[in-house]
């Protein structure tokens, strides 16, 4: 249990990573959009 916590562990923190910057993307386009009109 311990060492599988501590593998999920790193992976989660990717995720987090990854949905980060997912939503920093998100924000450029929409920001892009609005200047766009």
């Amino acid at each position: 249990m311990c060492m599988k916590r501590s593998s999920d562990n790193t992976s989660f923190a990717r995720e987090k990573l990854f949905q980060g910057v997912v939503i920093l993307i998100k924000r450029l386009k929409v920001i892009s959009l609005i200047e766009e009109m």
